[in-house]
């Protein structure tokens, strides 16, 4: 999936390189937690070594400075893509025919970006480059056949990706679909420590593997006898870990699932609670 970004936001540039730094550390941030929900790419409006954020300074420049930064600018360079919208597309077509207008202070603007995410049904994304682009959620007109208002979300900061609002219009048009390895139960590895219990979990390492959402199964967990959850923690990456909360010592193991972010993998792990917490 694809975040849009608001090309509004690229203004007012950066005064000096500190601010470089802190605009493109936040935006950085912001999409890392996009990125938990199945976000991977962020479509431009112009290519990487024409994007400005100092005067005569680009994300090029910014990529070529000290390592930390160079590390910061490859992420960046793997987010683009381009164009905003596809030509001959329906959404190109509905842009032509329509025009979009944002109230941004005193000014009525056209923006390019918002409007695209309007079309594609997405958030779009922004520098924190000034007060305005504090909100999440932004009201466009749109004048076709007839006016409307619509709401657009535009996330530019991490703590965007905690409203509840924007997290119920991602979930709703952009549904889980979940990756099924190809792997057979027999060929999936099964890797424990020589602890207590391992053989209780070594045979429910059995009956896990047999799910189609469970790559194998990675090591033991310490023992966690006051953990009351089966699911004990998920990351991003697809690892999940569980105890098994029926056994005294509170035996526990980890798993490599095929979720390929964050909410691929909270969904498999309450599949994996409804089937396997018996």
């Amino acid at each position: 999936m694809e975040l849009i970004f608001n090309e509004l936001s690229e203004m007012p540039l950066c005064s000096n390189k500190t601010e470089v730094f802190e605009r493109v550390d936040r935006f950085i941030a912001t999409y890392k937690e996009a990125n938990k929900f199945g976000f991977n790419k962020i479509r431009f409006h112009k290519g990487y070594e024409s994007f400005n954020l100092l005067e005569n300074y680009t994300l090029s420049d910014y990529s070529n400075e000290a390592q930390h930064s160079r590390t910061k600018g490859l992420l960046l360079r793997g987010l683009f893509k381009m164009p905003f919208i596809h030509d001959h597309s329906e959404e190109e077509k509905q842009y032509i025919e329509s025009s979009f207008v944002l109230k941004k202070d005193k000014a009525e603007i056209n923006p390019y970006g918002l409007a695209a995410a309007y079309l594609y049904s997405v958030p779009a994304i922004s520098f924190l480059s000034e007060v305005f682009w504090e909100d999440c959620v932004f009201d466009i007109t749109i004048k076709a056949s007839e006016e409307k208002q619509e709401k657009i979300y535009c996330i530019s900061k991490p703590e965007h990706l905690n409203e509840q609002s924007l997290i119920d219009f991602i979930e709703s048009n952009f549904p889980v679909e979940l990756s099924e390895t190809q792997l057979v139960a027999e060929k999936k590895t099964i890797k424990l420590r020589d602890d207590h219990g391992k053989d209780i979990l070594e045979d429910f390492s059995k009956r896990i593997v047999n799910s189609k959402y469970v790559v194998s199964v990675i090591n033991s967990l310490p023992y966690n006898p006051n953990c009351r959850n089966f699911i004990k923690e998920v990351y991003p990456d697809g690892k999940i870990e569980i105890v098994l909360t029926k056994t005294d010592k509170g035996l526990g193991l980890v798993i490599k699932s095929t979720g390929r972010n964050l909410r691929e993998t909270e969904n498999i792990a309450k599949r994996l609670t409804e089937e396997f917490d018996k």
